[in-house]
């Protein structure tokens, strides 16, 4: 898994806890697909490479973030967890640690 994908699913599973919907946890995900495919984000990724991989390197790749990634993702955790929440349980982000990052996370909409 490329650092950009755990990233993406570490933000995906903060955004999800906040309470957004998959579509906008994917249309955020896929913010990152224009800048990453733009000549300056291309010319970013270009940057962190190692200089004995620079020119080397297809980078092409690891410029997407295609928004069904996210739809793939999600699937692939309700098959395996039965939701999202019985993931973030296994991993030990339960119902009381949800609620304190959500409260963490977002402004308090009557504040």
């Amino acid at each position: 898994m490329r650092g950009q994908d755990r990233t993406g699913v570490a933000v995906a599973m903060c955004l999800h806890i906040c309470g957004a919907s998959l579509d906008r946890i994917a249309a955020d995900y896929a913010a990152s697909h224009t800048w990453g495919c733009s000549v300056q984000g291309r010319a970013a990724m270009e940057r962190q490479l190692p200089e004995h991989l620079k020119g080397l390197v297809n980078i092409e790749p690891l410029c997407r973030a295609p928004r069904s990634a996210m739809y793939t993702l999600f699937a692939h955790v309700e098959q395996r967890h039965g939701s999202v929440n019985g993931y973030l349980d296994s991993i030990g982000v339960d119902a009381e640690l949800r609620a304190r990052c959500a409260s963490a996370l977002t402004d308090d909409a009557e504040a």
